[in-house]
């Protein structure tokens, strides 16, 4: 019964984050930062649907499947989360960096979803324990390490930006809100949340609710101040 409710929490938390995005390709061109949270908002619905699906099914090859491709969603959260703080801080000037930071996570996706041909990233499952949700136990590979160090390393500079960003848009009226309300979420989601390592996922809804929901607020504020 747990799994069945953690299932369906992540199903809602998913809808919530996937009409966030939307609206954020809808109103584009009306104000750059829509755009800039829309990845945000792409990784956390398509991980939110994924872990829906993980909890959901039943056989455990196919749970391995999806825990695949939610490592694919994990990267391109944690791209967006990069993108967003890059984007905010130096606008367009320096966008021709951005594939050299981009190349390691997708090599991690690529190595993730084709880890049935090769064990780099994953090599393989144990089937089903309870801690005491029930839980895939998988077996990572020597490349598992790199997504973990780049990630936080990716992670850290992200944070980096924003914390020297909201020191300079503290002295504007106003201009301190949005900086760090993303802050507080940044650091909350991705680092507790364990770069997707699902026996340690105890208190996945207690990280993913407040981001998505503050996501709102986050998209108010940049309305507000266009």
């Amino acid at each position: 019964m747990e799994t069945q409710i953690q299932s369906i929490a992540h199903l809602v938390v998913s809808l919530y984050a996937g009409v966030l995005f939307f609206e954020g390709v809808r109103r584009r061109r009306d104000i750059d930062r829509f755009s800039y949270v829309s990845i945000v908002n792409a990784g956390l619905a398509s991980w939110n649907f994924l872990l829906f699906l993980y909890y959901g099914l039943d056989n455990p090859d196919t749970v391995y499947l999806v825990s695949q491709w939610g490592f694919v969603s994990v990267n391109s959260t944690i791209f967006g989360l990069f993108f967003f703080a890059w984007r905010i801080s130096f606008g367009r000037k320096h966008d021709r960096l951005l594939p050299f930071f981009a190349v390691v996570l997708v090599v991690n996706c690529l190595l993730s979803i084709t880890s049935n041909f090769q064990p780099l990233f994953l090599s393989g499952h144990r089937g089903f324990q309870f801690f005491p949700l029930r839980e895939l136990t998988i077996i990572k590979g020597p490349w598992f390490i790199v997504h973990a160090v780049y990630s936080y390393l990716l992670l850290t500079l992200s944070l980096t930006l924003l914390v020297i960003l909201y020191f300079r848009a503290i002295k504007e009226p106003g201009g301190e809100a949005l900086v760090c309300r993303f802050r507080h979420d940044f650091f909350h989601f991705p680092v507790f949340d364990k770069l997707y390592q699902p026996e340690k996922r105890d208190s996945t809804l207690c990280v993913h609710w407040p981001p998505v929901l503050r996501q709102y607020f986050l998209l108010g504020d940049v309305s507000g101040r266009g």
